[in-house]
């Protein structure tokens, strides 16, 4: 009499990585350089019986379920500006992202304010405080990303943070750091003090 096998929506990970493992191991896939091979030529799913790759997808949406449930948290401009670095220092064109954070410096959205040039990504003020009332959260952060791999803020950089900086006062809205990204790096406005009113 054949065994029954449990379904697998009803698997946990261990058991979901059981199953991909076991078709990869008998399509002889067993290290991560074969598995990048397989996935460039487009055949790695072929390696996969019905079971296996139902377990590999639905392993593949519990690990994307987990990883845009946790909220990045860092302690630092050091380790914020690593993450945005990471994040947009490879993007082609100019954008602006206000990140706005929760009072455990948690971050819970992240909206694109402007969309450029190589060169620049203006914005109107008014948009970005709307989308900071409508966010709800008492900290914010621009990013920006400089395209041309050159870190050093320009004169209207300087200035944009500095009434950014003033308007957020006003509102009751803390302006935590304005980071300028290229080529995996980062500049934190706050550490060069440049957001000095």
């Amino acid at each position: 009499m054949e065994e029954t096998k449990k379904l697998v929506s009803l698997m946990n990970k261990d058991e979901l990585l059981e199953v991909v493992k076991h078709d990869l191991d008998a399509a002889g896939i067993n290290s991560t350089c074969d598995i990048q091979r397989e996935m460039e030529t487009g055949v790695f799913g072929r390696n996969f019986s019905e079971r296996g790759l139902q377990a590999y997808i639905r392993l593949l949406k519990i690990e994307l379920a987990e990883a845009t449930s946790e909220r990045p948290r860092f302690m630092d401009s050091n380790m914020f500006g690593e993450y945005f670095a990471g994040k947009y220092a490879q993007l082609e064109f100019e954008e602006l992202h206000l990140i706005s954070l929760n009072g455990q410096l948690e971050i819970t959205s992240d909206d694109l304010i402007a969309s450029g040039t190589v060169n620049r990504a203006s914005f109107p003020m008014n948009k970005l405080f709307r989308i900071m009332c409508l966010n709800s959260q008492p900290n914010f952060m621009l990013v920006h990303n400089h395209p041309s791999g050159i870190l050093r803020p320009s004169a209207q950089d300087i200035t944009t943070a500095q009434n950014v900086k003033k308007l957020a006062k006003i509102a009751g809205l803390d302006f935590l750091d304005n980071f300028i990204v290229a080529n995996g790096k980062s500049l934190s406005f706050r550490e060069r003090e440049l957001m000095q009113l």
